[in-house]
C-alpha cells in the first residue's frame, strides 16, 4: 500500500516490485534511463492476464484507494473533506461515478492539489493512524 506519508522514492520501489514481478512473468515493460519500471507495454487484460493475476498482490494500491474499498463509513469521511475543501473556497462535490472528490474546472482541480491532501488527511485521520509509522 502506498502509505499517506510515502515519498517518491518509497512509491517508486513499491512500483519497481510489480514491474519486476510483471518483466519476470513475461510482460515487456518500459524502463527509464535509471531502471525504474514504468507502465507495462503489455496488455494485462488479454494475453497477459496470467502474469497480471499472477502479480497483482505486488501491484501498489493508494491508502484512499484502500479506504474506498474497505471503510464502511468512506463516504462520510469523504463529505467531510469536501466541507473542509469549500470551507477553503472550493467549489468541491463528490462525484458519485467515483466516489471521489470533483471541482467545477480543471484549473480548481490543479489549485486544490495541496489543500485537498489536508483535507483527506484531516477527514481520514483516524484511518490514517491506523496505518502506524513505517
Amino acid at each position: 500500500m502506498i502509505r499517506p506519508d510515502a515519498t517518491e522514492g518509497d512509491i517508486q520501489l513499491l512500483w519497481n516490485g510489480w514491474g519486476r514481478c510483471l518483466e519476470d512473468a513475461g510482460v515487456p515493460m518500459n524502463k527509464d534511463a535509471a531502471g525504474n519500471y514504468g507502465k507495462p507495454d503489455g496488455d494485462l487484460y488479454g494475453q497477459y492476464r496470467p502474469a497480471a493475476d499472477k502479480c497483482a498482490v505486488k501491484q501498489p494500491e493508494s491508502w484512499m484507494d484502500r479506504e474506498r474499498r474497505s471503510d464502511p463509513a468512506f463516504a462520510d469521511r469523504l463529505r467531510d473533506a469536501v466541507d473542509c475543501l469549500k470551507e477553503k473556497g472550493y467549489q468541491a462535490r463528490i462525484d458519485p461515478e467515483g466516489p471521489r472528490i470533483a471541482y467545477s474546472s480543471t484549473e480548481e482541480f490543479a489549485r486544490a492539489d495541496a489543500d485537498q491532501a489536508t483535507c483527506e488527511r484531516e477527514a481520514f485521520s483516524e484511518a490514517i493512524a491506523s496505518y502506524g509509522n513505517g
